[in-house]
């Protein structure tokens, strides 16, 4: 009955011609025959034995770069995202800049306006006319209800330089850039430590492919040139030496492949931890400057929207006035 192979037996050298002879040399050399059945034994044993290696181990070293590669996108994908923050408040920064500015001009634009009305209201009163007089006080009311519009545009675009000035303090410079920086020094140390693994996991494989693929022409090599003659014969000599190397240096990489497959799943499943950990901590980075955030939003529209009430007020006055001077007109 056939034994089943396990994949300790694939990772663990494989039997090399000095463990297939006995212990017990014989007195008589064996003949070039014998030697050399024992030399297809061997070959065939450890044909067998790569054959089952790369049936059961090959197909991990596939799944294995496959996992490296999800795992370095979901590790670069926590820095677009900090990048992609980055980016909002920015551009929201200088969007509540540019509003800000922009309130600032209207207030200019009002001053001088009224500016205009003053010089005109005071022309008109050297006539000394009681419609005059009237009119004057309706432009009197109107000129303080826009003086009111003006100076609360000149508060609002004051709040609003306010709240970018803590924004840029207290939820981008101090919590946020400082958690991006620190977060992208240790992804670029995390990329290129699995990096070094994958590759060297990838490059061990492949050295040992190579050797059995070596091992495997030399053999092939002497078997064509039995049969030749002395000359050919000592040829063939000098090959068994060089057969023997190829065997030990195919066994030896088998071993560094094991060895390799060791330290491969111990760095990985490290920095599978360090990542976890480094997630936990930048979400709650990210949720406490959200958090700053929208509650001085909150705080500075609502002391925008309280400005607003008294210039409100003074237009609802003005209108009862505009209403009561039609009516005395008629």
């Amino acid at each position: 009955m056939a034994t089943k192979t396990t994949d300790d037996d694939l990772t663990a050298p494989p039997p090399t011609q000095e463990q297939s002879t006995s212990a017990d040399v014989s007195e008589t050399e064996p003949s070039s025959e014998e030697l050399w059945r024992r030399k297809a034994e061997s070959c065939e044993a450890l044909r067998v034995f790569e054959e089952a290696r790369r049936a059961q181990i090959d197909r991990f070293q596939t799944k294995d770069r496959a996992y490296w590669r999800q795992f370095e996108e979901e590790i670069r994908g926590g820095q677009e995202e900090n990048a992609r923050l980055q980016r909002f408040f920015s551009l929201r920064i200088q969007a509540d800049l540019a509003y800000a500015e922009a309130l600032r001009k209207i207030r200019m634009a009002v001053d001088a306006s009224q500016s205009t009305a003053s010089t005109a209201g005071a022309a008109a009163s050297s006539g000394g006319s009681v419609a005059s007089a009237d009119s004057l006080n309706v432009q009197s009311s109107v000129s303080k209800a826009l003086h009111t519009l003006g100076e609360v545009q000149q508060q609002l675009s004051e709040k609003l330089v306010q709240f970018t000035n803590v924004v840029k303090r207290d939820v981008m410079a101090r919590p946020l850039d400082e958690m991006a920086a620190t977060y992208s020094e240790r992804i670029a140390a995390m990329l290129a430590e699995g990096g070094k693994l994958d590759a060297m996991l990838y490059q061990t494989q492949q050295n040992v492919v190579a050797a059995f693929a070596k091992y495997d022409a030399l053999f092939r090599e002497m078997e064509g040139e039995r049969g030749v003659e002395a000359a050919g014969v000592a040829a063939t000599a000098s090959r068994r030496q060089d057969l023997w190397l190829a065997e030990m240096n195919y066994c030896v990489n088998v071993q560094k492949l094991q060895q390799c497959r060791v330290e491969y799943v111990t760095g990985m499943a490290a920095l599978f931890q360090q990542y976890k950990s480094m997630e936990v901590w930048r979400a709650s980075v990210v949720q406490t400057a959200l958090d700053t955030y929208t509650r001085k939003q909150k705080l500075t529209y609502g002391e925008m929207a309280g400005a607003m009430a008294e210039p409100m007020a003074s237009a609802q006055v003005q209108h009862r006035l505009e209403v009561d001077c039609a009516l005395m007109a008629i």
